[in-house]
């Protein structure tokens, strides 16, 4: 009983640490769409587009203030976004660099930071499948978060 405690126990830290690792690409996926969104909202505000209806319109400057208040404060945002995604991801680079074995630590780099699949893994470093989920298994084991 206890046996089995010690075998989930080990696979809940495994699953934290593989949660953890994917953390990196979801992060750099965070920032590119933040950067995305910070270019785009500055291209509006260089090139509003216009409206032309032949109708009317009062030109309220509030109205175009409050809207550039709005814009700083979105592009503020989406700033500290970036930021905060940048962060998340040089943290778990770093955290994979400090690995003793080059092995594991060639692996995680592979699977964690550069998003490689299995077989690619298995083909770029000359073992096994089942070598390299040994070696896996074995660097998540090493492996520490905090």
């Amino acid at each position: 009983m206890q046996e089995n405690n010690v075998k989930e126990q080990t696979w809940q830290d495994n699953q934290n640490k593989k949660d953890y690792l994917n953390g990196y690409l979801a992060a750099k996926r965070k920032e590119k769409m933040t950067l995305d969104q910070i270019q785009q909202l500055r291209l509006n505000e260089m090139c509003p587009s216009v409206k032309y209806d032949d109708m009317p319109h009062g030109s309220n400057i509030t109205d175009m203030s409050g809207y550039a208040v709005k814009m700083d404060e979105l592009m503020e945002e989406l700033e500290r976004d970036r930021l905060n995604a940048i962060e998340k991801y040089t943290e778990i680079y770093h955290k994979i660099k400090l690995v003793e074995d080059e092995r594991e630590r060639e692996i995680l780099t592979y699977r964690y930071l550069l998003g490689e699949r299995w077989e690619i893994i298995c083909g770029i470093m000359g073992l096994s499948w089942r070598r390299i989920h040994q070696i896996h298994a074995k660097s998540l084991k090493n492996f520490k978060i905090a």
